[in-house]
């Protein structure tokens, strides 16, 4: 059997010594939500008609109404780019139009953060420094992975860890581990499918892509895995903007400054934004509607409202959810507002308890809900408080 211990990391790198220096800043634009920051982003690219862009977009629907609103301000060869029935694929597509550029040709791109990760594994330093890319909260920064079995040596014999540890494939196990992640098919050929588990194809991606850095802690049973996204492939391009509210205090940023030594400096403009805090006001309420110790994770939010016990096959209408969102219907409707809500795909709201539009988990971008001042946010995004706090161990 494989002896994990060589492959747990045992130590956390000192943050205050850098491992790289890159000599490209990153920029970002973090003003508030609702402030106008997907517009100038779009005002850019209109006032540079020579030049090339790639956006990136949360969502297909924010990547749709930035290409409309770049071609009412007349900007040609806009090209939106996502996933059609019977089509080629996304990143195919892209490396054609990407490859196929003249000289002085310009041309937009706007691309999902997904689909922008595949071009980016194996997109040349040449031809990326032709794009300016904004990223306008398209990319995750922190993945994380979780793999649990009684063999576990069966997949620690295909990893290994550096004198950095990083998690890395294991000598002449590259291959093996890049079609786990990309090519089942040829796996299930060689009768592997014991290595195709949902939890290892996502810890083989990320250790094969080379776009994370990717840790780990092993025992006998699991591999636990959380992987950063590193700035290298990003210095390639002729610029690059994150664009998020409060950016520079991101996990990401934070740790790209200390680790990497990445210089990260506000984008400049003379943009009018809208100053969400001079209009609102500088604060808001906010009201939570689990008990103070519960974490916000599937597992409560299907707790039987009744007992508060957890597991078994609690009916819906019983379940923590459904009262949760009986109480905020009442909250709003008794005060007259106006509001929207989300949640996760698996509530539906069948009771009819909410009386307002339903806004997706991710809506980054989008200008329906602008009006609106009040939201109730009903969904787990959180990441696993294991996860949490292994990222935090790592990278500090």
């Amino acid at each position: 059997m494989t002896d994990t211990k060589k492959l747990t990391v045992q130590t956390v790198p000192d943050l205050e010594h850098p491992l790289r220096s890159f000599e490209q800043p990153i920029l970002y634009l973090e003003e508030p939500v609702g402030s106008g920051k997907t517009g100038l982003v779009v005002s850019k690219i209109a006032s540079t008609p020579t030049e090339s862009h790639i956006f990136v977009a949360p969502t297909k629907e924010l990547g749709r109404e930035v290409k409309e609103r770049l071609e009412k301000a007349n900007v040609q060869n806009v090209h939106h780019l996502f996933s059609q029935g019977g089509m080629e694929s996304v990143a195919k597509r892209t490396k054609n139009l990407i490859n196929g550029r003249a000289p002085k040709e310009s041309q937009v791109l706007i691309l999902t953060g997904k689909n922008f990760r595949t071009i980016l594994e194996d997109l040349s330093p040449i031809l990326a420094s032709n794009y300016h890319v904004y990223l306008d909260e398209g990319m995750d920064a922190v993945e994380f992975a979780e793999l649990k079995a009684e063999n576990i040596g069966q997949y620690t014999s295909l990893l290994t860890t550096n004198e950095e540890g990083l998690l890395l494939p294991a000598l002449g196990e590259k291959d093996v581990l890049r079609n786990v992640a990309t090519r089942p098919d040829l796996v299930s050929k060689e009768g592997k499918d014991n290595l195709l588990t949902k939890p290892f194809i996502q810890i083989a991606a990320l250790v094969t892509c080379g776009l994370y850095d990717v840790r780990a802690t092993i025992t006998d049973r699991t591999i636990r895995a959380v992987a950063l996204l590193k700035p290298e492939k990003f210095q390639n391009f002729r610029s690059v903007t994150m664009v998020s509210a409060l950016w520079s205090q991101s996990i990401l940023a934070m740790v790209w400054e200390q680790r990497y030594g990445v210089t990260i400096k506000p984008l400049p403009h003379d943009y009018a934004l809208f100053d969400t805090h001079r209009a609102k006001g500088p604060g808001m309420e906010i009201f939570y509607c689990l008990h103070p110790d519960d974490n916000a994770s599937s597992e409560n939010l299907k707790r039987d409202a009744v007992t508060g016990l957890k597991g078994g096959n609690v009916p819906i209408e019983r379940q923590v959810i459904t009262e949760i969102a009986s109480a905020v219907g009442k909250f709003f409707d008794q005060r007259g507002l106006d509001y929207c809500w989300s949640a996760n795909d698996r509530y539906k709201d069948r009771a009819g308890a909410l009386n307002a539009k339903r806004m997706p988990v991710v809506s980054a971008g989008l200008n329906t809900w602008q009006e609106l001042d009040n939201v109730a946010a009903l969904a787990c995004m959180n990441p696993p408080c294991g996860s949490k706090g292994f990222c935090w161990a790592f990278w500090g």
